[in-house]
């Protein structure tokens, strides 16, 4: 990877994980290693969402699960659609703060820029999927993947 980097020379470099699957991200090192190929900006995106399915299925189910096939709300409860159920979901999300606190910690150390996707997408445990009510465009590819509107809003989110 870090000869793309050098090849490339790009201004900034995003990092994006399922940070709560790593016990140990190696941030800090990543860091390090991205400055001294002489990338000038390196942003830590925070936790992200990772659904059991696709967000637009959930969509789906919830349209025709209302008897007046209403559009449903942007925001999924991230404890009943999230891809950690019950008493493990709960567990994260209890954790969340502290988790995205030491990353913030960790990547300000190291010299990037680190920005909170649950503090942007989530409202308690509901979370957005799509821009708006009206969007039936969903943010998400599959189960985590994004798609062009939502890098648009996490480009917005770093500058």
């Amino acid at each position: 990877m870090l000869d793309l980097v050098r090849i490339a020379k790009p201004s900034v470099v995003v990092l994006s994980a399922i940070w709560q699957f790593y016990s140990d991200p190696g941030l800090t090192a990543t860091v390090a290693a991205l400055k001294e190929a002489s990338v000038g900006r390196v942003v830590v995106l925070g936790l992200g969402l990772t659904r059991k399915k696709a967000p637009a299925r959930f969509v789906l189910q919830l349209w025709r699960e209302d008897p007046l096939h209403r559009m449903p709300s942007p925001r999924l409860d991230y404890g009943r659609f999230g891809v950690f159920e019950g008493a493990e979901f709960h567990e994260l999300w209890r954790k969340r703060e502290a988790i995205e606190n030491a990353m913030r910690k960790s990547a300000q150390h190291a010299g990037a820029q680190f920005v909170s996707l649950l503090q942007f997408l989530c409202k308690q445990n509901d979370c957005l999927m799509r821009a708006s009510s009206e969007s039936g465009e969903s943010f998400y590819i599959d189960t985590g993947r994004i798609r062009l509107p939502f890098a648009i809003v996490r480009i917005a989110l770093i500058e």
